[in-house]
């Protein structure tokens, strides 16, 4: 799969790789010989494409690649040939298909990356990369075609009204946990039961929270032996001079920054941070 590299290092190498070991499509992965077209019917489905990737995991999806075909003439949706795009116009098909997407979605999606992919003397590919929305689910509202898609690992398919009811009482319910958890949090602190005493008086206060914990990623819990060197962690003012596990997860603090005040960074074992320093 492509979507866990960097951008910067997906090459013709790796497309070749793909065809190589006949990678297929997937829930994060999707070919195209062609760029989407100007019919209605091609705006559509690459509309449909789009969304369904965001509603789901992200996805990368792959122009200038043919599927092969069965016997039936039926796509397999396993690599057959890197055919590339010929006069591909990098900032007109940025500028399309952003338009496209702005108009015929809603609400928007993030902003999606593409990548060109240089092939040496042969037409180069293009990789149009959809990362997973916190604020969806999205629905195509093309010229009065109002559909909501998501993926699996068996592609593209339409949502039916549980699963786009559950989709916005997800997207609820991650806001509420994100409310309720800056209000705990806010409120050990003023009351002074912190991890590490910051005295009294004005706070500063600083939250970062991963917006994956929030929803299908709550129960999963960072390997925190993994964040064991304390120069990774910088708490909001001075530099750490001791740090130690505890039940919530890792703090690093500082006895004294520069202007007298004490500081701790908390690092969550769901992957979020909050650091904490005495007002001036």
């Amino acid at each position: 799969m492509t979507f866990d590299r960097p951008l910067s290092q997906i090459d013709n190498a790796v497309l070749e790789t793909l065809l190589t070991d006949a990678v297929s499509e997937g829930r994060q992965l999707d070919y195209k010989e062609q760029l989407p077209g100007s019919s209605d019917d091609d705006k559509r489905e690459f509309l449909s494409d789009v969304t369904s990737f965001a509603n789901a995991a992200g996805g990368d999806m792959i122009f200038g690649i043919r599927e092969r075909r069965d016997a039936q003439g039926k796509p397999t949706g396993e690599p057959e040939a890197v055919v590339g795009i010929t006069g591909l116009n990098l900032d007109a098909e940025r500028l399309r298909l952003e338009n496209l997407m702005r108009d015929g979605i809603a609400p928007r999606t993030a902003r999606i990356a593409l990548h060109e992919i240089p092939r040496g003397p042969n037409a180069q590919c293009l990789l149009l990369r959809i990362p997973k929305s916190w604020s969806g689910p999205h629905m195509v509202t093309f010229k009065n075609y109002s559909r909501f898609f998501s993926r699996n690992s068996g592609g593209k398919y339409q949502l039916d009204v549980g699963e786009i009811r559950a989709g916005f009482l997800a997207a609820e319910t991650a806001q509420q946990r994100i409310r309720a958890f800056r209000a705990e949090r806010i409120g050990r602190i003023l009351a002074n039961e912190t991890p590490i005493r910051v005295g009294d008086g004005p706070k500063l206060i600083f939250h970062a929270l991963p917006v994956g914990s929030t929803t299908d990623a709550w129960n999963r819990f960072l390997a925190i032996e993994e964040c064991q060197i304390p120069g990774l962690l910088q708490p909001i003012s001075g530099h750490p001079s001791s740090w130690r596990f505890n039940l919530d997860g890792f703090v690093v603090h500082t006895q004294r920054d520069d202007h007298g005040r004490d500081c701790y960074l908390q690092l969550f074992r769901d992957g979020g941070i909050e650091t904490v320093s005495q007002g001036v």
